[in-house]
């Protein structure tokens, strides 16, 4: 009888075209976008490696099991250095994780940051950490106007760094309702049959 195979983290970064850096990578909206984002550069010829410098849990374990090459190690600017000189990464995606930008200033590494939502929560220790990152982050890419709109005037990101890309929906995954689904589900939830709903 077989033993299941665990998915498996690296301790070292693999030689890679693409890094996609979180702080932790547990189980949300933030793993899943990095997930989708590294999947699909894959799909598309990068070498892509996902570096987790904190905890990683089910998402993480999902990323190796579709594939993906996820590096976990504690963030040490020595080791990292090294390890970023012998995988020559040309480019590093942070998804809410602002360690190691001067390391990536020094090496010529460009280091874009994903900002997944309006980062209103942040204590003061938090602003400071993102503000510190700013002068070496290349590019900061909102996930919505609103979002980019908050990273410029709140957090005092340069208008010309910050862009939107905005999170998209896959409109294949859904299938029309029939006018009588439509019909029943309308009268499920209460809403009359010509009442205007606007979901945002």
């Amino acid at each position: 009888m077989q033993n299941n195979i665990k998915p498996s983290f690296l301790s070292t970064i693999p030689p890679c075209d693409i890094i996609m850096q979180l702080d932790n990578m547990l189980a949300g909206g933030l793993e899943t976008v990095a997930i989708d984002l590294a999947n699909s550069l894959q799909k598309r010829g990068y070498r892509v490696a996902i570096l987790v410098l904190g905890n990683a849990g089910k998402d993480a374990k999902k990323a190796v099991a579709l594939g993906l090459q996820v590096c976990v190690i504690p963030f040490e600017e020595d080791v990292l250095r090294q390890q970023l000189i012998e995988a020559t990464p040309k480019v590093v995606f942070a998804h809410y994780s602002f360690q190691g930008t001067d390391l990536y200033a020094k090496l010529n590494i460009p280091f874009i940051q994903v900002v997944h939502n309006v980062y209103a929560w942040l204590d003061e220790s938090g602003r400071q950490n993102f503000t510190n990152s700013i002068p070496n982050t290349m590019l900061f890419i909102a996930v919505s106007p609103v979002v980019r709109e908050y990273t410029v005037q709140e957090l005092g990101v340069p208008d010309e760094k910050c862009i939107t890309i905005a999170n998209g929906i896959e409109t294949l995954k859904f299938i029309p309702l029939t006018p009588q689904e439509k019909a029943e589900k309308r009268k499920e939830l209460g809403f009359a049959p010509d009442e205007y709903l606007f979901i945002s």
